[in-house]
């Protein structure tokens, strides 16, 4: 039998019991949820150790090509090719790294978007690509060495990776040095040039780039300086020189130019309208130059290059001397020369002197002895009208393309003959008015009455579009010179003129040397309008 105390204690117990039973699992739960979280902690702390050991900078030199990868603290990664020819390429992105492999995840090219993952195994101090870009990196690879060999000691030891000077040359004053650097992030750069520059900043114009410009002045002049750079990264410093030494040259002293007269001191000119002025050896300012012809400064009207002064004269110069000068830095050359025109060998037309009455008169110049094309140049006026002339070798002929105003007009035509002759002419002509032909008007502008012509000539002038223009006359040779003369052939042809209203009749004289042509013509137009007869006398020539 039970004891009253002692059922009490046995009823307690049993109440007390289930509790004790039913916390027992709950506390084994929370002791495995602890264990796990500890082993997930030391699972990334020795994760954060393996990938912190990996941080550092890795190299290798393969076929005339130096790789270089950074993997900084803060997972970013930079991989710089440099080639012996000195192109650099460098390419950018982050890194990470899981148990024994890295996998980098480049970006950009030279600072172009240019996505690109290559993936390495991690292999003792060497990162062995396994997955790349067989087109970039080619059939072997990539493989880099560990280049931080004091990474266990933790000591944070700086790299110069590359240094670059550019341009590679002799460098003159006023010229710009760059200098580019690569190697470890977050640094301290500079670079001085011995003897030239002192202590230079190169600031990181991007992680592990350092880059700077340098203006080269007067007090830099050197010869085959060294150049050498400085990184310093918390405390610690490396230096590196340069593969190459630095040439500064200083400016040269200026030399005198030769100088060219044009044209030479003394010179017969067989040109009307010469070229005046000089050339030099060397480059000049032309601005410090003056031109003066004929005591007249054309400085103005002159064409200025570096090497040369010309000056284009426009119009034709009367024959004789013309003087010439030029002053400038160190010069006052003062010259002359002689203008010189041919004299007979030339028919042309309108003649010299002549009066014509219609505003486009078709200008001609017949040479005697044949010409060499190429040479020929023709004038009207104040300009060059030799691109819309029509030339052969014994004929120059142009048609004005517009109306000449009334008055006084000036030709002159230059060039040399087959035999390389010079040739150089002049004359001058008068337009009486400005109307064209209207109705049956008609205009003959070659010949002029009393003109010399050859035994073969043809005959121009215009008249209203569609005009038939008719020719009679007769050739009368002499008996006895300036007494009594025969009637020897009569003459009679037509012509209709062209849509610009010109019209040529060509004539072919049986006669002697002075026999006498007597030529009147007419013109009537598509409506029958009659113009005045024009009436010619001319004698034959040769």
């Amino acid at each position: 039998m039970n004891r009253p105390g002692e059922s009490i204690r046995a009823w307690k117990l049993e109440r007390q019991l289930p509790v004790a039973q039913s916390a027992q699992p709950r506390r084994n739960e929370d002791r495995l949820v602890l264990k796990r979280l500890t082993i997930l902690i030391v699972l990334l702390a020795m994760a954060a150790l393996a990938q912190s050991e990996l941080v550092g900078t890795y190299k290798k030199t393969i076929n005339s090509r130096t790789q270089t990868l950074v993997l900084s603290g803060d997972r970013n990664a930079h991989l710089t090719t440099e080639y012996s020819t000195g192109k650099i390429l460098v390419q950018k992105g982050t890194w990470k790294a899981s148990g024994r492999v890295v996998t980098l995840d480049l970006s950009e090219k030279n600072g172009q978007y240019a996505p690109e993952r290559i993936v390495f195994q991690v292999d003792d101090d060497e990162l062995v690509a396994t997955e790349y870009n067989v087109k970039n990196w080619g059939a072997t690879g990539l493989v880099l060495e560990r280049h931080d060999p004091n990474r266990s000691s933790g000591a944070v030891r700086p790299v110069i990776e590359t240094l670059v000077v550019s341009p590679a040359r002799a460098l003159k004053v006023g010229e710009v040095l760059t200098v580019l650097m690569t190697g470890t992030p977050g640094g301290q750069a500079s670079f001085e040039v011995l003897g030239a520059a002192d202590q230079v900043a190169l600031p990181e114009i991007s992680s592990g780039r350092y880059q700077a410009n340098l203006t080269l002045t007067r007090q830099m002049v050197v010869r085959e300086a060294a150049l050498v750079a400085r990184l310093s990264v918390r405390g610690q410093e490396v230096v590196k020189e340069a593969s190459r030494t630095i040439t500064i040259e200083g400016p040269k002293a200026p030399t005198a130019a030769r100088i060219t007269l044009l044209p030479g001191s003394g010179a017969q000119v067989f040109e009307a309208r010469p070229v005046i002025g000089a050339s030099f050896s060397s480059s000049v300012q032309g601005s410090a130059y003056r031109l003066y012809f004929n005591d007249v400064d054309v400085t103005a009207q002159a064409r200025m290059t570096q090497n040369t002064i010309r000056y284009a004269v426009r119009q034709n110069l009367d024959a004789g001397r013309h003087t010439a000068r030029l002053v400038g830095p160190g010069t006052d050359e003062a010259w002359d020369f002689n203008i010189v025109y041919s004299t007979g060998g030339l028919q042309m037309s309108p003649a010299n002197g002549a009066q014509v009455s219609s505003p486009r008169p078709r200008i001609l110049a017949r040479f005697q002895q044949p010409v060499q094309t190429g040479s020929v140049r023709v004038w009207l006026d104040a300009n060059e009208v030799t691109g819309q002339t029509s030339v052969t070798r014994h004929e120059v002929s142009y048609q004005p393309g517009s109306d000449l105003q009334p008055g006084q007009h000036e030709v002159g035509v230059s060039g040399r003959g087959v035999g390389g002759q010079p040739l150089n002419y002049s004359w001058k002509f008068q337009v009486t008015g400005t109307s064209t032909p209207v109705g049956g008007a008609l205009q003959v502008t070659y010949p002029a009455s009393g003109q010399t012509v050859p035994q073969s000539f043809v005959v121009t002038g215009t008249a209203t579009p569609g005009s038939v223009v008719e020719l009679s006359g007769t050739v009368t040779q002499p008996l006895i010179p300036g007494v009594v003369g025969v009637k020897s052939q009569d003459l009679k042809k037509s012509a209709q003129s062209q849509a610009n209203g010109s019209w040529q009749i060509p004539i072919s004289v049986l006669a002697a040397r002075g026999s006498i042509v007597e030529m009147t013509l007419t013109a009537r137009d598509a409506s029958g309008a009659q113009a005045a007869p024009v009436r010619l006398r001319c004698t034959i020539g040769k």
